[in-house]
């Protein structure tokens, strides 16, 4: 067995796949280094298309969630770090891009929202034993964020009797079973009895507006400290 080689970059120390390694293995420590509300995600998107030829350039694709900008703004600069470390060691050029339109907000649930749709919720016979105080807080990547800025809303997740992480095959099974049909219909009516009880209820769409001026006022506070 024989393989071709090519070192003419490797030798002047010019390989950017060893730019795009460094680069991922910096990234990960740092997100062991972030507040526990953080997540960074990363893939080496083209990292060469041949094996035996060194590839002229290499491209990473990071995702970071955190509950606020500041904390985003934050975990950014240490990633640009990382990545000015790494061409730095390999003596490669590194370019960064971030897209704006694929910021997503801090998705804002409206307590009162949510409070009128648990109400609807037991009287068709959802269960609420696991409580949402007592529950893990999950940051999504949704558009569904962008819009709470905009409006009061809620995106509430509910069991459908399976304990298969989501976007897994496990999970595609669960949901095409008929008792998580049945779970599904019943926080769809709930949801629905939610809209009717709020388009009946003045008092309600003032308690739910001054939630949603709340909330946001403090978001803008985190954001500028």
């Amino acid at each position: 067995m024989t393989r071709h080689i090519d070192c003419l970059n490797t030798i002047n120390g010019q390989n950017p796949i060893d730019a795009a390694v460094l680069c991922y293995s910096n990234a990960m420590v740092v997100s062991n280094q972030v507040q526990p509300h953080c997540r960074i995600h990363c893939i080496i998107k083209r990292g060469g298309h041949i094996d035996y030829l060194v590839p002229n350039e290499t491209e990473l694709v990071f995702s970071v969630r955190a509950p606020n900008l500041r904390d985003l703004d934050f975990i950014n600069k240490r990633l640009v770090d990382c990545g000015e470390a790494a061409a730095q060691a390999t003596q490669t050029k590194v370019d960064f891009q971030f897209p704006q339109n694929e910021l997503y907000n801090y998705l804002i649930h409206n307590q009162v929202l949510a409070n009128a749709f648990e109400k609807e919720a037991q009287k068709v016979g959802i269960d609420f034993s696991s409580r949402p105080e007592t529950d893990l807080i999950i940051y999504r990547t949704t558009d569904l964020g962008n819009v709470s800025h905009k409006v009061p809303l809620i995106n509430p997740s509910f069991s459908i009797g399976t304990s298969a992480p989501v976007h897994t095959n496990h999970f595609t099974k669960a949901v095409a079973k008929s008792s998580a049909q049945s779970l599904t219909l019943k926080v769809s009516l709930a949801l629905s009895m939610t809209i009717i009880k709020y388009l009946l209820t003045p008092s309600l769409q003032q308690e739910i507006k001054q939630q949603f001026i709340a909330d946001k006022q403090q978001i803008e506070n985190i954001n500028k400290t």
